[in-house]
This record gives C-alpha cells, sequence and structure tokens, in this order.
C-alpha cells in the first residue's frame, strides 16, 4: 500500500472568514509530502492558487491531521477528483481518534495525539504561536531571506506535519483492529469526502430578502423588550433606582425572585477648613420586594444574592407561575430573545458570511456526543422548521436560476433505528404495515376506541380534538424514544402525568424489547466502566471554571448540588463506561455525582444509554447513505448537488429539466441501507428505510413530491 500524509500550510485572512478556504484571499504556500522515510517540503512564496503540487498515481491512501481542511482548498482539483472516482481513501487522525475514544475527543489536537501515540510532542511551538496570532505561512515564506533562523524552524514544523501524521495512522490502525472499529473509522473518513464536498458546493442564500428580514426581527425584538419592562417597571418604585434596565441580569434579577440593588450616594460627612460641605459616595443596598418567584426555580448566579435568568429559567417560571402578569412578561420576553436569536444567529450571521450570495459553512463531524453531524461559521443545523421563525428563516436558501431545491428526509428515522437496534418483532411488523404508532400510543389512555376509529378520526376526518390529541401523543412517542421519563414529559406536554404513565406502562407491555433497549445498554456499560484516565480526556475539556480534576493520573467525580454547583474531593473518582453497537460504533458514558443530604450518588445517565446508540446509529446511515452518494455527486455534479445535512434530511439542488429521473435515482440509493450495510460492514438490515421527498423555489416553501 502506498500512503501519502498531506498537509498545507496557509495565508492567514484578516476577514470575517477566518483561515479557510472560504476567504477567497487566503491561499497555499506551502505543501507538505510524507512517504514515510523521507518528507518533501515545497515552498512558493506566490501561493500555488489551490492546486496540488503532487502526482497522486499510485497512492493508495491519504493521511492527514484535520484533513478536511486541506481538501476543500483543493476540492475541485482533477487530480483529486480523479483520485476520489478511483477509490482511493483517506484516513485523518482527528476522525479515528474520536470513533477509538467513543466519540469524546472533539478536535483533538495533532500535538495532543503526539503526545499520547508517540510519548512526545515533537512540533516547534514557536510556529503554533506565530500562527494564533495571525502571522500565516505567507508571511513565513516571504521573509525566509531575512529571518533564515525562523524559516529553519518553520521547516522543522512542516517536516514534523508530514512524517508525524504515518506514525499516529500506524498507532490508531492497530487499536482501531483490536477494537472492532475499524469498519466505522472507514465509513467516516468517507463520509469526510462527501462533507467536504458539501461544503464546497455552497448554499445559495436570498441576502436582498435577508436584509428585510433581519430590519423585522430586530424592531419586534425592541417592541417586545418594551412591553416586557413597562410590566417590571411597576415593581421598581423606589425613586433611589437606577433607571430599570430590562436587558440587566441583575435588574431581572431582584424583580422576579426579589433582591438587593446596589446603588451610590453622596453623602454628606462634614466640612473642609474652608467652610465647604466635605461629600462621599456611600455604597448602598436597596431591597425589591419583585414577583418572589421560588429562588428553586433557578439557580445562583456568581454575584450572591441573585439568580440566573437565563431562557430555561424563564420557559419554567412562564409554565409553573400563575400570576397572569408574570405569566404574560415571561411570554414577552421569551418572544423578544428568539427574535433577538434569529436576527443575530441567523439573519446576521448569513449576511456577514456570504461569498458572492452563498454561504459556505465548516461541517463538523467530530463535535457532537452520538456522531450527529453539526456546522458553524454559521450553524445551519439548529434553524428548526417548527417555531414561528423557522419558515422565514428557510425560505432565505434559495435554488440557483434553472435548479430546484429538494429535500430527502427519512420518515421516523429514530424510530426505525431502535427496532433495529432492539429487534423488537412487533416494532417491526407495524413499521412494515405501515401502522400510525403515534395512533397506537393514543389509544393506550383512550381503550375504549379501536385502532380503526381513532385512525378515522385524526387521519380521515381530521377532528380538532383528536388532531390535536394525536400532536400530544406524537411528542410523548419521540421523547420517549430519546429515554425523557414521565415528568419531563408532563413539563412538556401539559398532559396529566397519570396518562403519561399509562402510556409508559402499556409501552413496556407492547414493545417489550424496545422499551428495554435502554436498560441493556445500560447493564453493558456498568460492567465495561473503569476509572477515568488524564490520557483519555481532550484538553478542551480539562480548562475552564468546571474544568477537570486529578488524583495522579485518574480524573475525580464533579459533584452538583441542587443549584448546579460543582466540587471536587479525593474519595470520589469518576468512572467511564462504554457501549459498542452491532457496526462497531463506540460511544463513551461518564458517570456523575450528585450531592445530597444522604452523602454523593454516582450514576450513568438514564437517558444517554438508549439516545446515544440511537442518534449515533441514525448518524451512521445519513453518513452511510451520503458516501453511497458521493461519486455521482462528483461525476454528475451539472445535474445534482449535495448542499446540507439537517439531522434526517439531505438537501440538494436538481437541475429542474432532469427533476423526475435524479429524484428516482437518490430515493433508490438512499433507502437501501440494507445494500449499503451489507457491502460495508457485512450486516442484514431486514428492511429499507422510507424516505419522504419535498421540492420548492426555496427551503421555507416545500411542498411534497410523490416520484
Amino acid at each position: 500500500m502506498k500512503i501519502l500524509s498531506l498537509d498545507f500550510e496557509t495565508s492567514i485572512g484578516s476577514t470575517i472568514h477566518g483561515p479557510t478556504f472560504r476567504d477567497p484571499k487566503n491561499d497555499i504556500y506551502t505543501q507538505i509530502f510524507g512517504w514515510g522515510n523521507r518528507t518533501d517540503v515545497v515552498h512558493d512564496k506566490n501561493g500555488y492558487r489551490r492546486k496540488l503540487m503532487c502526482k497522486l498515481d499510485g497512492v493508495d491512501l491519504i493521511i492527514g491531521h484535520n484533513i478536511g481542511f486541506d481538501l476543500c482548498y483543493i476540492w475541485n482539483d482533477p487530480e483529486l477528483q480523479e483520485y476520489i472516482l478511483r477509490g482511493g481513501k483517506i484516513w485523518d487522525t482527528q476522525v479515528a481518534e474520536y470513533h477509538i475514544t467513543g466519540c469524546q475527543h472533539a478536535f483533538s489536537s495533532l500535538a495532543e495525539l503526539q503526545l499520547k501515540h508517540l510519548g512526545a510532542k515533537e512540533k516547534p511551538s514557536r510556529i503554533s504561536y506565530l500562527y494564533k496570532k495571525g502571522i500565516g505561512a505567507d508571511k513565513i515564506v516571504q521573509a525566509q531571506v531575512r529571518c533564515p533562523r525562523l524559516f529553519k524552524l518553520y521547516e522543522q514544523y512542516c517536516i514534523t506535519d508530514g512524517a508525524t501524521p504515518i506514525k499516529i495512522f500506524k498507532k490508531q490502525y492497530e487499536l482501531a483492529k483490536q477494537d472492532g472499529t475499524l469498519p466505522i473509522i472507514k465509513l467516516y473518513n468517507d463520509y469526510l469526502l462527501a462533507i467536504c464536498n458539501m461544503t464546497c458546493t455552497g448554499i445559495k442564500i436570498d441576502l436582498k430578502q435577508c436584509e428585510h428580514t433581519l430590519r423585522d426581527f430586530n424592531e419586534q425584538h425592541i417592541i417586545n423588550l418594551q412591553k416586557a419592562q413597562e410590566i417590571l417597571k411597576k415593581y421598581w418604585m423606589d425613586p433611589r433606582l437606577p433607571e430599570f434596565n430590562i436587558n440587566s441580569p441583575d435588574h431581572k434579577s431582584a424583580v422576579l425572585f426579589g433582591g438587593n440593588i446596589k446603588i451610590v450616594e453622596r453623602e454628606q460627612i462634614g466640612y473642609y477648613k474652608n467652610g465647604n460641605i466635605r461629600y462621599k459616595n456611600m455604597e448602598k443596598h436597596i431591597w425589591v420586594e419583585g414577583f418572589r418567584v421560588p429562588t428553586s426555580i433557578s439557580s445562583a448566579s456568581k454575584k450572591p444574592g441573585l439568580y440566573c435568568t437565563d431562557d430555561g429559567v424563564m420557559r419554567k417560571i412562564g409554565e409553573k407561575t400563575k400570576n397572569p402578569l408574570l405569566k404574560e412578561y415571561c411570554s414577552l420576553q421569551k418572544e423578544a430573545m428568539m427574535y433577538k436569536k434569529a436576527a443575530k444567529t441567523y439573519c446576521q450571521a448569513f449576511i456577514d458570511r456570504s461569498i458572492d450570495g452563498s454561504l459556505y459553512p465548516n461541517f463538523n463531524n467530530t463535535l457532537t456526543s452520538t456522531g450527529r453531524l453539526s456546522s458553524s461559521n454559521p450553524n445551519l443545523q439548529n434553524v428548526s422548521k417548527r417555531n414561528k421563525f423557522g419558515k422565514t428563516l428557510h425560505s432565505l436558501f434559495v435554488a440557483p436560476d434553472g435548479w430546484t431545491c429538494v429535500q430527502i428526509d427519512f420518515s421516523q428515522l429514530e424510530i426505525w433505528v431502535l427496532a433495529l437496534l432492539s429487534n423488537d418483532s412487533l416494532l417491526i411488523q407495524h413499521l412494515l404495515d405501515g401502522t400510525d404508532l403515534h395512533i397506537i400510543r393514543l389509544q393506550y389512555y383512550n381503550p375504549e376506541i379501536s385502532y380503526e376509529e381513532l385512525y378515522q378520526l385524526c387521519k380521515v376526518d381530521k377532528d380538532p380534538h383528536w388532531d390535536k390529541q394525536r400532536t400530544f401523543a406524537k411528542t410523548v412517542s419521540y421523547q420517549m424514544a430519546y429515554g425523557a421519563q414521565p415528568k419531563k414529559v408532563v413539563e412538556s406536554t401539559g398532559l396529566d402525568l397519570g396518562i403519561v404513565e399509562t402510556i409508559f406502562a402499556k409501552e413496556k407491555e407492547t414493545y417489550c424489547d424496545a422499551a428495554s433497549f435502554g436498560d441493556t445498554v445500560r447493564d453493558q456499560v456498568e460492567a465495561s466502566a473503569t476509572l477515568s484516565l488524564e490520557s483519555s480526556i481532550p484538553a478542551s475539556q480539562k480548562k475552564g471554571k468546571d474544568g477537570s480534576r486529578f488524583i495522579g493520573k485518574v480524573e475525580l467525580l464533579p459533584i452538583f448540588d441542587n443549584n448546579g454547583n460543582v466540587s471536587y474531593n479525593n474519595e470520589n473518582l469518576r468512572r467511564v463506561g462504554y457501549y459498542k453497537s452491532f457496526i462497531g460504533q463506540k460511544w463513551a458514558f461518564l458517570d456523575t455525582g450528585r450531592a445530597n443530604k444522604y452523602g454523593v450518588r454516582k450514576s450513568f445517565s438514564f437517558t444517554q444509554p438508549k439516545n446515544y446508540p440511537m442518534q449515533g446509529t441514525a448518524a451512521s446511515i445519513q453518513g452511510a447513505t451520503t458516501v453511497a452518494l458521493l461519486k455521482t455527486l462528483i461525476q454528475k455534479q451539472d445535474r445534482i448537488k449535495m448542499i446540507n445535512e439537517v439531522h434526517d434530511s439531505k438537501w440538494f439542488y436538481v437541475r429542474t429539466d432532469v427533476l423526475e429521473p435524479c429524484l428516482k435515482y437518490l430515493r433508490s440509493v438512499v433507502e437501501d441501507v440494507p445494500k449499503i450495510f451489507l457491502e460495508r460492514f457485512n450486516i442484514d438490515v431486514p428492511f429499507n428505510f422510507p424516505v419522504d421527498i419535498e421540492i420548492g423555489p426555496n427551503f421555507g416553501e416545500m411542498e411534497k413530491y410523490d416520484v
């Protein structure tokens, strides 16, 4: 096998797009090619204009650390695309580490992996320091005559970047082979190529409409804040208090929970010798009675006597209070924050980060605890269609002229995954028969009405009452699938606790294997639990106020009290357990400590053992089906372009004049999970995974399309 270690050193642009291919001013100034025993380093003070300066003939595997960063610079190079089409593979040491450690090590650095796998850091830290200060490869290469010693250090840095990924790859490959995670690592490396393709394709955005939406959201934010402020000012009566500020957490805490507000008053303390009055600024505290909301709803802030007033706290207060004025305030505050978030996090980010009317988000497949894809700069994964802003924001993503927006969405993916993982025969049969599982759950607490009658009322007659009841049952269905317990379900649905407990009890009777799946996972995690060691913890988790603490090389257990404060002691050590799915995908579970009057209670999460395998397997199905499309997406990019993955759906642009045949092809590939899993994992999956297809001129105005 001929292996190539590939790395680029690039310029660091000063724009909002940062040091990546997204900034058109950035370029490659050094290309590094590691061949095992030797490393070739090629510099060009003018930049390579995003071309690969090496032939890939005969190369079987390209290795790199965070190699997606480098491949995006040269994605459109025919040399690279030919390599992918002939079956060439990549190995990203960052992706491999993420899966070897059970999705713990998100964005591990090369220096961190050198220390872990090779015993010592090999890269000169001076060059890394210069990069952090914004001095990129362009400035170093161009100054090689003036700064020969710095340039020599830079070359040493480059040689290390070419040599060490191959050494780390060999260590990782052996670990993955022993642990059985090699197939899943290979899948996610192939998936990384598909992600690079999506990243470089870009998403077209309607900038003019985006600017209008930004103005509207900002106006609504201010209007709601003004209304909320008028309500709270009634409790801000003392004339000595400063002007009430609705954006001040201290002011909001005092009005909601009661509290002291610090003021400064100028008081006379005597006279100067010349007879003038002498004053001194004196600190005082004025008590604000406020609404007197129970402090148990919130947690203590850093300032003594004050409490957190974030979105979660406001939601809890709004749900539990019977005071109509307070309920109205919480609603207005929540609405204002939603408008603010929609304006700043989405609209403003879309405008700032667009390049020639397109967005090129940074897709991350080593960030979440489950393997789910996320995105940043800007975040396109959390633009939910379910809230009041979702459709407006989605309508900003438009199709180019002559193309159509297409969304292919797995239907009830998590439920199908649960059926696959638990092998519950009745659940599988109901799914294959097309039984409406939400109506099954609705019948649990309406046993006097048959399934057929409820189906008629909900799906055919669309009776408002029963349609609403089915919606509640649907919410319960999904929350049960994610591992939520009855009390949490009651909070989010408003259903009676007795009804929710009835649904849970009946579910265990009806789908016993699916209902007990979380317990099966938890038992395995408990059995595999070992002490959490320092070497297994990412550097990013060792920082910050609540970062890891150690005794020797073993992690101390973080102990939380009722207010969310964390403490550590040398008597409690943290454990980590692992669960591995039938395709070799592994997840880490960390235990937590809760302090109560009886001492410290240690336990693994109740929801994660059901949630992680289900979400992680769904992520692998998304990844495997996207990989199955990759060669077609490269060869037929004049007809089909894949631009995004959002949870269970895939976004495409399809040329309008070839819409029908392209959709037939896409559907046939994406639904055929059995074929993909048999070829990749040699595993039999007993059913296809059904999908729904929607099309439209933008992703906010979509209509169902039957192929």
